[in-house]
């Protein structure tokens, strides 16, 4: 005989109650699950800018002789983008003081009407950006970008292909630290 009907229970009452056994297991842990997985995005979400700061930093910190660094990076999820704020790329070599290359703001985004028509791609906005080349006496105290592949770090840190290109506000400085104005008249 079945150890069931020994205690005067049909199988038919055990398939009910395992059947009831199993949605009251899961009734109670939903919320749980659903709890964990809410607090699983929310700490990605929190999280999410500082990976991203790190990769563009150490994207940044790798071009030969030129690298850079930027303060803070914004994310908008909804809009497909991120923002970088204050980004620097300064000459490793010489004394220069003025950095090759600064923005105050750059936003990288998918452009979205062209995803409509079936195209991935993306624009770049940079806010007052700053391009300083220097000439100096050598080389070493010249600043011109040589050397440095920043097409292949655009790239990197924008993987789209870029449709849309902006700039607000940008300057372009051609610099000489070491002429000397020296007086011609003598007293």
């Amino acid at each position: 005989m079945d150890a069931n009907m020994m205690l005067g229970k049909s199988t038919k009452d055990f398939g009910k109650r395992y059947r009831h056994g199993w949605q009251h297991f899961f009734a109670g842990r939903k919320k749980w699950i659903l709890l964990i997985v809410l607090a699983t995005l929310i700490v990605l979400r929190v999280a999410l800018p500082y990976i991203v700061k790190s990769y563009v930093n150490n994207t940044l910190a790798v071009i030969p002789g030129y690298p850079g660094y930027v303060d803070d990076v914004d994310l908008s999820l909804w809009r497909g983008a991120y923002v970088i704020h204050s980004l620097t790329i300064e000459k490793v070599e010489g004394n220069i003081p003025v950095p090759f290359f600064s923005a105050r703001q750059i936003d990288l985004s998918i452009e979205w009407t062209a995803l409509f028509h079936g195209s991935l791609v993306g624009e770049i906005e940079l806010i007052s950006p700053k391009i300083n080349f220097v000439q100096g006496p050598t080389e070493k105290e010249s600043q011109n970008g040589k050397g440095a592949n920043f097409i292949e770090t655009i790239k990197k840190l924008s993987p789209l292909r870029i449709n849309k290109f902006d700039v607000q506000n940008g300057e372009v400085h051609f610099r000489n630290f070491s002429y000397r104005s020296e007086s011609r008249y003598s007293s």
